[in-house]
């Protein structure tokens, strides 16, 4: 499979590594060719490996190993179904991020701090919003937000309509400074709803010309 043209997304589930050398070179070829590869794998934990070896009598081994090697070669690793199926309809678009840096939009201050952690313990670096960006991005907010990275967007900033928050939006993944714009933004009911769909409605309208996830 990882050598078909039409194939560019690979995923697999496996209970238990029978042959670890064709994993390796899967997993490496795989990365020479720029094609992500997904791995759920049960027998994780102590009982899922009793489960594992009890149904198909093979042994998963240290995890810790397994996880040196998808680090090696870029496969990621799913921790739910869930989740790897999110990582597949992510990957199809065939749309890939330009760089590192990334600019976080919350509509909470401690939201910001904890999406903040998980950026950094995936590899991800949040620097400052560019100069020119923050200058935008304070026109819009309340002098207790921050147009600094994490951007927090109080609600009050978004009270009299949800232009705002989709121009802080636009500025942010139209800025020459991040290849994506994660968006945590904390909000509930009617304004959420408006929100989304500003922001949907805005991703249509510049994806194509601006390119940024």
């Amino acid at each position: 499979l990882v050598e078909r043209p039409e194939v560019q997304v690979l995923a697999a589930f496996s209970e238990g590594l029978r042959d670890p050398d064709a994993f390796i070179r899967v997993s490496a070829r795989a990365a020479e060719l720029a094609k992500p590869f997904l791995l759920l794998k049960g027998g994780r934990s102590e009982s899922g490996l009793a489960a594992a070896m009890s149904h198909t009598a093979s042994v998963s081994g240290a995890d810790e190993v397994l996880d040196a090697i998808c680090m090696q070669y870029g496969v990621l690793r799913a921790d739910s179904m869930e989740q790897a199926l999110d990582w597949l309809s992510l990957f199809q678009t065939g749309r890939r991020l330009r760089g590192d840096r990334i600019a976080l939009l919350t509509g909470s201050g401690g939201a910001g701090v904890l999406m903040a952690d998980a950026s950094d313990q995936m590899g991800f670096v949040v620097e400052p919003t560019p100069q020119k960006d923050r200058d935008i991005i304070e026109s819009l907010i309340p002098i207790f937000g921050s147009a600094v990275n994490p951007v927090d967007v109080p609600a009050q900033a978004i009270t009299p309509g949800v232009d705002n928050y989709q121009t802080i939006w636009e500025t942010l993944i139209a800025s020459d400074g991040f290849a994506t714009v994660p968006v945590g933004s904390g909000l509930r009911g009617l304004q959420a709803v408006g929100v989304c769909t500003q922001i949907r409605g805005a991703i249509v309208r510049i994806r194509e010309p601006v390119g940024t996830p």
